[in-house]
């Protein structure tokens, strides 16, 4: 069964005016507690174990990706996809893994294999829009997003990179609609407060 890539989470705050020119992007949640490693060290056994279970290659290289170790991580998403060629989910975690090395067509080509692979798969469409956003293609990146609101209605992530594009394009009140929508699903993310905000401020709602 597939299950879902590495957590996506939307880093930075890229609105009109922000006060930090950090990219919003799907990235790796990193964490460096030490739970990590213990972590490490179970899927490390569970693959000595089962050398051909590409799940488990996949869920350390997601663990060696939380941890900023993406070296690690790539390589074990190349091995889950060695053993099973049709893993959508190490395809997307791998690409993420590649856009935070800067590797950003290796990235772009894991999302599209991704999406080839399971046509239904939406973190895949949501990290591909999200990479395809940064670098202006703003209307695949449109086709893309609304095919993961489709796929997940309740993606606060989807609803919120949309709301960033149609932003860019200073369509505000859609920004806005879309941020609230974000806010309505997942209340305790800050980010799309602030980007409601900054479109709140354009339209002189405030």
């Amino acid at each position: 069964m597939i299950v879902a890539g590495i957590a996506l989470a939307l880093a930075g705050c890229e609105t009109i005016g922000s006060v930090t020119n950090s990219p919003q992007v799907a990235e790796v949640v990193q964490d460096n507690s030490g739970s990590q490693a213990v972590n490490i060290a179970s899927l490390s056994d569970v693959i000595s174990r089962n050398p051909n279970d590409a799940q488990a290659y996949n869920t350390r290289g997601s663990a060696y990706a939380r941890g900023g170790r993406y070296r690690e991580a790539i390589q074990d998403f190349d091995k889950a996809i060695q053993i099973n060629p049709n893993f959508a989910a190490a395809y997307t975690n791998r690409g993420l893994a590649y856009r935070q090395t800067n590797r950003n067509d290796q990235a772009l080509n894991d999302f599209s294999r991704a999406i080839t692979i399971n046509p239904n798969y939406g973190p895949a469409y949501l990290a591909r829009a999200n990479l395809l956003r940064v670098q202006n293609n703003y209307q695949q990146a449109f086709e893309d997003l609304n095919q993961a609101i489709r796929l997940n209605p309740e993606s606060a992530q989807a609803f919120h990179a949309r709301g960033l594009l149609y932003q860019r394009q200073n369509q505000h009140q859609f920004a806005i609609s879309d941020f609230d929508a974000a806010i309505d699903r997942d209340p305790y993310a800050a980010a799309p407060y602030l980007a409601r905000g900054q479109s709140l401020i354009e339209t002189s709602q405030f």
